[in-house]
């Protein structure tokens, strides 16, 4: 798949992590992303999203449409606020339809790593999937792999910042 050229909204993905030394400073996405993603369907079942999460050791799987266009994701968070709270009487009934978010925000392979770090934070997200041009799902991104391998230390401060700030988004949308 090919990445896209801005950061909008819109899956995931597993990486081995290169060594990289503490003077070493890696500009492409390209370089630090995840490659290999794991998308699911909106009909796949919670506890299949749950079982590939867990088999895979990721905390999020982009969901995709027929066509492979990211469609929103479906986050460990998602599955344990939306999925397993008490008043959801049969969560095994649940499809990732059920707890997706509809959106989730996106980089373009053509982004920077700086670019991707300020709208994580901007948008108060951890993991950001990467996309083509074709805004197809190519890789993705986190946080860590940005601490691990992008050595950005105060561009990483601001967005944990922002990232960790107080949001009454969940006490809002879900009690």
């Amino acid at each position: 798949m090919k990445k896209s050229s801005n950061i909008y909204n819109a899956k995931t993905t597993k990486t081995k992590i290169a060594p990289v030394f503490e003077d070493q400073v890696l500009d492409s996405l390209k370089d630090i992303m995840t490659s290999e993603v794991i998308a699911v369907e909106k009909s796949l079942p919670v506890a299949l999203a749950a079982q590939l999460m867990r088999d895979n050791d990721v905390g999020i799987l982009p969901v995709v449409n027929p066509e492979g266009n990211v469609v929103g994701c479906v986050t460990d968070r998602d599955l344990a606020i939306r999925a397993l709270t008490p008043n959801i009487s049969n969560p095994q009934n649940l499809q990732v339809s059920d707890v997706m978010s509809e959106s989730a925000w996106c980089a373009s392979i053509s982004n920077t790593v700086e670019e991707v770090v300020a709208a994580m934070g901007k948008h108060k997200v951890r993991r950001m999937p990467v996309l083509d041009a074709d805004r197809k799902l190519i890789g993705i991104v986190s946080i860590g792999d940005v601490a691990v391998k992008a050595n950005r230390d105060d561009a990483l401060t601001v967005a944990l910042e922002r990232i960790s700030a107080h949001d009454d988004f969940w006490q809002s949308q879900w009690r």
